[in-house]
């Protein structure tokens, strides 16, 4: 299905909700955090936010295959990705998960179907992972 603008946008915002939750993650946890899992939050950051941005430029254009359930299943997993990382205490687990989330991201502008629903699986089930 292709998005309508406020939809593309609604996907944006959830990507970016999750850059900035990743960023406070990495904040409210420096202390605690190696250098290296800095970096990685740090990464995911820019990463989660220009994906946002891409998505909002390209609103109108931007097509994902499938039905509205496919968008509610992306959105669902990336807001539980968002309130997961906001409360975790596991610096790995969270770095996983903003992995995932870039994962979908590059598959959502790809426009591959196949790719979207297995990302947003994917990371629908490392947020809720033990």
């Amino acid at each position: 299905m292709k998005l309508n603008a406020t939809q593309a946008r609604e996907l944006a915002e959830t990507f970016r909700k999750l850059a900035i939750q990743t960023s406070e993650y990495r904040a409210a946890n420096w202390a605690k955090l190696k250098p290296s899992q800095r970096q990685d939050l740090a990464d995911a950051f820019w990463s989660l936010l220009n994906a946002s941005t891409d998505m909002e430029t390209r609103a109108v254009g931007l097509v994902i295959e499938g039905s509205e359930a496919a968008l509610k299943q992306l959105t669902k997993a990336t807001n539980k990705a968002r309130t997961t990382v906001k409360r975790i205490d596991n610096a790995q687990k969270a770095i996983a998960i903003v992995d995932k989330a870039i994962g979908l991201a590059g598959a959502i502008a790809l426009g591959d179907a196949s790719a979207i629903a297995k990302s947003a699986k994917g990371l629908y089930e490392t947020a809720t992972a033990s």
